[in-house]
């Protein structure tokens, strides 16, 4: 049961036959085609349809593969991303960490300052407290030595007397011998 194919002319009446009757008709004569001119024609059509078939396979191969590429492409891009955004957020924690630390210096800073400020002006009453009692010091000596030369100038020179404790010599020698003692004693006694 083979079943004869239908010819480009039968084709085309058969779609003039399905158009509505509002649309323009084209008429075309139609001929009659052999078989070895419908054979001859398959063939070219198969022979294009083949290399259209191969060209498209061809082009849908190297599509494949540009996908491919762009895909590794993709990924590593990807991944080069990720590895990005990962260095940015650690050097934003780094950031953030290092202006927390730049807030604490100034502020330490500032308060260095505020106490440097503060022993300045200490240093600098200290040592005027120091000048005045320098200057009370030397007027102190001052008076003091001018008190002692008008002490010296107003005191008459007075000579200390020493007087000797009179030693009680034991009477051992008789009284006779005390008189010529006594006489012999006398001038002993001035030179004491």
């Amino acid at each position: 049961m083979a079943r004869k194919r239908p010819s480009v002319s039968d084709m085309i009446q058969e779609k003039v036959q399905n158009t509505s009757t509002g649309e323009s008709v084209i008429d075309i004569t139609a001929k009659e085609i052999t078989q070895e001119e419908s054979s001859t024609e398959l063939e070219i059509t198969v022979k294009q349809l083949q290399e259209h078939l191969e060209n498209t396979r061809e082009n849908q191969e190297k599509l494949q593969q540009q996908i491919q590429e762009l895909q590794s492409i993709l990924s590593t891009k990807e991944a080069t991303i990720k590895n990005l955004q990962s260095s940015l957020e650690t050097m934003q924690n780094s950031e953030e960490n290092l202006r927390q630390k730049v807030q604490e210096l100034q502020s330490a800073l500032s308060e260095k300052d505020v106490l440097i400020e503060r022993l300045n002006q200490e240093l600098q009453e200290a040592k005027q407290a120091a000048l005045k009692l320098a200057e009370a010091n030397s007027k102190l000596m001052e008076e003091a030595q001018l008190s002692k030369k008008q002490k010296e100038i107003s005191k008459p020179v007075s000579y200390k007397k020493s007087y000797r404790a009179i030693e009680k010599i034991p009477p051992t020698q008789p009284q006779a011998q005390e008189s010529t003692d006594s006489a012999d004693s006398a001038p002993m006694w001035l030179l004491d």
